[in-house]
């Protein structure tokens, strides 16, 4: 598994984790999926959250906003603190680019 394919990975566990998705059935079936951008810099912190495709619900994209503060405090704190986030303190110096964005989607079932 590639250091990239460890941060997706480290990424979508943490999300996991914090997230609390709204009620199943206060969300209309139609509202149930939305999707998020994050990008990190080469010290992997969180430097911007974009939802690139909002459900249509306020309470799940909020409740997704919500978990990007949260693992963008993780991701903050990992190096003073036993987090047991799995994520590399930065990205491999073979990466070219000064950021890194992952896409999570994030479904109601």
């Amino acid at each position: 598994m590639s250091v990239l394919d460890q941060i997706d990975e480290a990424l979508y566990e943490a999300f996991m984790q914090v997230w609390t998705p709204p009620d199943l059935e206060q969300t209309a079936p139609s509202k149930r999926t939305t999707r998020l951008d994050i990008s990190l810099n080469t010290d992997l912190a969180l430097v911007q959250a974009d939802l690139v495709a909002p459900s249509g619900s306020t309470e799940l994209d909020l409740s997704v906003l919500l978990a990007v503060e949260k693992v963008a405090e993780r991701l903050r704190s990992r190096l003073t603190s036993a987090d047991s986030l799995k994520i590399p303190n930065s990205l491999p110096s073979s990466f070219q680019n000064s950021r890194y964005v992952c896409r999570i989607q994030f479904q109601i079932e």
